[in-house]
């Protein structure tokens, strides 16, 4: 097949603006590459049965450390090394009660946002593992006192 183009449509196709029109395009089509995490592990985190608060660490093995936060017991990380992670547990700071304002007379506590887990798994030394896997998974802890 044999196509001839007009000195006009020629003109139309080789301009500046039309090239910069198609390269736009062309990365409008393909995307930045952003796709979101490829692992994910979510789930609760209790201690004798009551929702937690404070992080989450899941330490590789590279060493790697990922943490997310543990709201009401939930919590979601993203991107942890897939493999056996090591997992490390810490309090935050309204675990255990809530806290209580010294410079307002009067002030209730804020609530709760669960309990802390014991000292003992701060480390990821602690025996905690898990082993990850691409995608998204769930994976739940109770947590001894």
């Amino acid at each position: 097949m044999n196509m001839t183009f007009s000195r006009a449509t020629f003109a139309v196709l080789s301009s500046l603006p039309f090239r910069t029109f198609l390269l736009c395009s062309a990365v409008f089509l393909v995307g930045c590459g952003e796709k979101g995490p490829s692992v994910v592990v979510s789930g609760t985190v209790k201690v004798s049965g009551q929702p937690a608060a404070g992080s989450i660490h899941f330490v590789g093995p590279s060493g790697k450390e990922v943490m997310g936060p543990v709201l009401n017991g939930k919590y979601d990380v993203k991107d942890p090394e897939v493999g056996e992670n090591k997992i490390a547990f810490k309090g935050g700071p309204q675990a255990a009660g809530g806290v209580k304002s010294p410079e307002i007379p009067n002030m209730p506590a804020t609530p709760s946002m669960g309990v802390s887990p014991p000292a003992k798994y701060a480390s990821p030394d602690n025996g905690t593992t898990y082993t990850v896997t691409k995608g998204k998974q769930t994976k739940d802890f109770d947590l001894a006192p």
